[in-house]
């Protein structure tokens, strides 16, 4: 409590949070799978915004678009920051979620956003 017997409250600022699907996968598959992570920061008015991966990969059986954050042969990864980095700071971001190859991409990408206040790789 603070003096007088009156107690500190938390200040919570409502976060911005940039997510990047692993490969192979796409921003509306991803937001899919954050659904009940986007709906409990939602209720705390945190907005989770999922971006698609700038490669495109060879798809796989039922798939109808497959992305990556670099290509087959390995090239294309300084263009996926390029393109995070532009994401970022058009939408004035907080922190960044990263998902497989997006958490690889995720941290490659941090010490180029300015602001960023947390990163989390899964």
């Amino acid at each position: 409590p603070l003096s007088g017997g009156i107690p500190a409250q938390r200040v919570r600022t409502a976060m911005r949070i940039l997510a990047l699907h692993g490969s192979a996968q796409t921003s509306t598959l991803f937001e899919q799978r954050l659904g009940p992570l986007i709906k409990r920061l939602g209720a705390r008015q945190h907005q989770i915004t999922c971006i698609d991966a700038p490669h495109a990969l060879p798809l796989r059986d039922g798939q109808e678009t497959s992305l990556g954050w670099w290509r087959e042969d390995g090239t294309g990864l300084e263009e996926s920051l390029d393109v995070v980095d532009a994401a970022w700071r058009a939408g004035r971001y907080d922190a960044l979620i990263g998902f497989s190859s997006g958490g690889a991409c995720a941290f490659a990408v941090a010490n180029r956003l300015p602001g960023l206040k947390a990163l989390i790789i899964a």
